[in-house]
């Protein structure tokens, strides 16, 4: 009974200490402007990039896979969010069918980027082994003059090679 005890007290103890892995070495001013931009997430673990003082929270949000990045003065840099086939935006696919028929959808990234107020889905197709990476805005508008979002997505450090994984 003693050694129960003692194990349900570690465990308490444990708990209570627990913390979301890389979060001592994030500034206050970060965690703090996270939990007002993202009141109901919840937090996975933070990424810390001393070397560009950047702070990335991945996190989970309305039932998605999020990656928000912040300087180290907890000015919100950028927000991704992670989509799978079945739940990506209906607007962002309107034209898809359309101008890819061939093709099918496997997810999307939503791109907010504060710095340039850049709003737009990165979705990811694929046809007998062939991907493809078709740039939309919000309303389904394919972006036909796609360099400047390549450039930032190539710019943000973020990949979106593979699909989202926790």
């Amino acid at each position: 009974m003693k050694n129960q005890l003692l194990f349900l007290a570690f465990l308490i103890v444990t708990s209570v200490n627990a913390q979301v892995p890389g979060e001592k070495l994030v500034p206050a001013a970060v965690k703090t402007q996270f939990k007002v931009d993202h009141p109901n997430a919840s937090l996975k673990k933070w990424e810390v990039y001393p070397n560009i003082k950047e702070y990335v929270a991945v996190f989970r949000e309305d039932n998605l896979l999020k990656r928000g990045r912040y300087k180290n003065t907890g000015t919100a840099i950028s927000l991704l969010t992670h989509y799978g086939k079945a739940v990506i935006p209906t607007a962002v696919l309107t034209n898809i069918p359309t101008l890819y028929p061939e093709y099918t959808v496997n997810w999307a990234t939503e791109w907010n980027n504060f710095k340039t107020g850049n709003h737009f889905f990165e979705v990811r197709l694929s046809k007998s082994g062939t991907i493809l990476k078709v740039y939309v805005n919000p309303d389904g508008t394919v972006i036909k003059n796609n360099e400047k979002m390549k450039q930032e997505v190539k710019d943000s450090g973020e990949s979106t090679e593979e699909a989202p994984k926790e």
